[in-house]
């Protein structure tokens, strides 16, 4: 630097004092602070670990609807990976994309693809043993469907009154009455329901015949009998089923997963219990009722009941909701030699829920004309459409939608115009 008077100027520059006590200093006492008044988590000694949320499904289809816990992650059988980078989601969501094709499956009237897709299921998550034994029962294979409800009964996510209504049924069907009415018991309080009061009611006058009646069981048929009145037809009821069994399912080529229960009442004990009018020489309400006087000097009459009412149970088993026209002209059809020719003196979409009350006269030309509708239906387009107009209606489709499928024509253009 030089002066102002041009002579040169020495200056001393002063010494700096060195710095890093100065940040020692302040680091220290930073970090003294930081321990001191930082706030600290704490943990309550009372407060629980966060619960594990699981997500579960309730779709209604029929009622009672299926519930089912898809949302659960265990991997399916052929899944069973143990790669620990393979995240949970997707194998959640492949339980999700079957459960709903199993659905879809159910609803587009392929049930045995639908059965096999709820086997697979049930074995990764058990939480679907609910929907899967509704659907046995729907199938009419009650003692599985017994199996998968009875694992489904102690679990949470299962609907309460739903289970116990399926297994009442399901028991009753196989004639495990104390059991029936044990379900019942326990669901009515749950929820009053008209379908479990009515079978309560049946129950308590089935139950005080119980113990005097004896059983046959096979793979097709359980057969109940009154051990002293029946002991000469029991046999030729058997092997009449049995050829009903052959000869109806070869025509129809369908055979109910079974068993049916058949029940041989002596007359007195069957207008006891099933309410049935005089003239009734059969009742299928799920299972076959009949007045057997024992005597086999009619067999033909017992032959002809006995096929009016197996074909009443093979219907049932491909679809619970059929109009009674079509029930009783494909029950007399398989069982009558003779179609009658009386025409449409009832419109048929009155015969759709009942039949006329009162006149015996009016009952039975009901009887005919649903006799003479379906047999025209079968000579039309053959037997095999009758078949598939069934399981459209058990595939869930409106009887509209259901006779348009089988047929190819509108149901009220057809039920107008036939017998005219």
């Amino acid at each position: 630097m030089i002066q102002s008077d041009g002579k040169p100027r020495f200056i001393r520059k002063k010494q700096r004092q060195p710095l890093w006590p100065v940040g020692l200093f302040l680091l220290v006492t930073a970090v003294v602070v930081l321990v001191l008044f930082w706030p600290r988590k704490t943990k309550g000694p009372d407060q629980p670990p966060p619960p594990a949320v699981r997500s579960v499904t309730s779709e209604s289809a029929q009622p009672p609807a299926p519930a089912t816990a898809a949302d659960s992650t265990p991997a399916l059988p052929e899944e069973a990976e143990t790669s620990t980078d393979e995240p949970a989601a997707p194998i959640d969501n492949r339980i999700r994309e079957l459960l709903s094709e199993a659905r879809q499956a159910v609803l587009s009237g392929d049930h045995d693809r639908a059965e096999q897709l709820f086997r697979k299921l049930v074995e990764a998550d058990p939480g679907i043993a609910y929907e899967f034994g509704a659907f046995l029962f729907r199938r009419g294979k009650f003692k599985e469907a017994v199996e998968y409800l009875e694992q489904a009964l102690p679990r949470v996510e299962t609907p309460a009154f739903e289970v116990r209504k399926f297994l009442a049924l399901a028991y009753y069907q196989l004639n495990r009455l104390p059991k029936c009415s044990e379900m019942i018991r326990e669901a009515l309080p749950i929820r009053p329901d008209k379908e479990l009061q009515n079978l309560a009611d049946r129950l308590s006058r089935e139950l005080r015949l119980d113990q005097k009646y004896g059983n046959i069981d096979n793979t097709k048929f359980q057969l109940l009998f009154n051990g002293r009145e029946h002991a000469g037809i029991k046999r030729a009821v058997l092997d009449i089923l049995n050829e009903a069994y052959r000869t109806i399912g070869q025509r129809f080529d369908y055979y109910p997963p079974g068993p049916i229960s058949v029940i041989l009442y002596t007359e007195t004990d069957f207008y006891t219990v099933t309410q049935s009018p005089v003239w009734a020489g059969g009742l299928f309400d799920g299972k076959i009722r009949l007045p057997a006087r024992g005597a086999l000097d009619e067999v033909a009459e017992l032959r002809r009941v006995l096929f009016h009412e197996y074909t009443h149970a093979m219907i049932y088993s491909l679809t619970p909701v059929c109009p009674l026209w079509i029930h009783e002209g494909l029950a007399e059809f398989f069982s009558q030699d003779q179609v009658p020719r009386v025409g449409q003196v009832f419109p048929l979409h009155l015969l759709e829920r009942g039949f006329p009350s009162g006149s015996l006269n009016a009952i039975l030309t009901a009887y005919q004309e649903s006799h003479q509708a379906v047999a025209d239906l079968i000579s039309r387009f053959g037997v095999f459409r009758v078949k598939q107009l069934l399981q459209e209606l058990g595939a869930g489709k409106s009887l509209e939608e259901a006779f348009q499928a089988a047929f190819i024509r509108p149901y009220q253009a057809y039920i107008e115009s036939w017998g005219r």
